[in-house]
């Protein structure tokens, strides 16, 4: 119990240190690398924000570890972030490895039942993302995509506006069984 209550002055300030260190060296990483660094926009770059993340924590918290080492491991996986984001954009082979694509889950008022099985998302969690985007009625929505940063985007009917089919770009599997019978004006 004392173990727990009793502080080391001389660690804590070596915790503080690095601290400050650490803090200043993600704004200096960020600023080099840009915004990317650190955004969401698919699962690879959500990974590497959570190991950036464990990369900071154990390099405050523990003593063993360091600023250097920390500083190291932190440019290595921010270089190596931007090496592959850089090959994504260039190549479509390291895209297609790395990247998830968006998956249709709604087609013009229609649930698409085998594509949300095929995304492991039940029917609940797809009617509460419609509800946070404001939806009253599936039959509202033109499309909801599953997109690449896991986060469900919905497109509802507009009157007067039609939909650009160009929206749907990049979507995987535009199939699926639907909830709804009939043919969808999308597709006609």
């Amino acid at each position: 119990m004392n173990e727990i209550i009793l502080i080391h002055w001389d660690e804590l300030g070596i915790v503080m240190l690095n601290a400050v260190l650490i803090y200043f060296s993600i704004i200096g990483i960020t600023r080099l690398s840009g915004l990317r660094t650190y955004s969401k926009m698919t699962t690879f770059d959500f990974a590497i924000t959570v190991a950036i993340g464990s990369v900071v924590a154990s390099g405050i918290l523990l003593s063993n570890i360091g600023y250097i080492k920390t500083l190291v491991t932190l440019g290595s996986l921010v270089f190596l972030q931007w090496v592959v984001s850089m090959l994504v954009s260039r190549v479509k082979l390291v895209e297609n490895i790395v990247t998830n694509k968006p998956v249709l889950l709604v087609k013009d008022g229609a649930v698409l039942t085998d594509n949300l099985t095929r995304v492991r998302m039940s029917h609940d969690e797809l009617y509460a993302k419609l509800r946070m985007a404001g939806v009253h009625s599936v039959t509202q929505v033109v499309v909801a995509t599953l997109e690449t940063t896991a986060d469900v985007s919905v497109i509802k009917k507009v009157p007067g506006v039609d939909f650009d089919s160009d929206m749907l770009r990049g979507v995987a599997d535009e199939s699926g069984t639907s909830e709804m019978e009939g043919e969808s004006p999308l597709t006609k």
